[in-house]
């Protein structure tokens, strides 16, 4: 049994082509499920690594640039 447009089914009193359609939907279903599974796996592993390559970054100190010449004439 099963429920399609709020109404319940028996699958095997489907036609080879409904039962196809069926089977299909089915693997579809299972195929989606295991899509979104393997998207979740995904977005810790990028969450993880993304952390760890920030523990492990040099620090930068940050290097004042100088004015050049001219800009430091103008504002005296």
């Amino acid at each position: 049994m099963f429920t399609f447009d709020d109404k319940e089914y028996d699958e095997t009193k489907l036609n080879q082509q409904g039962q196809a359609a069926y089977a299909n939907l089915q693997l579809i279903a299972n195929q989606e499920v295991d899509i979104q599974v393997k998207a979740n796996h995904i977005a810790v592993l990028k969450a993880h690594y993304t952390n760890v390559l920030k523990e492990h970054l040099p620090i930068v100190q940050e290097v004042k640039k100088e004015e050049p010449k001219e800009e430091k004439k103008k504002k005296k």
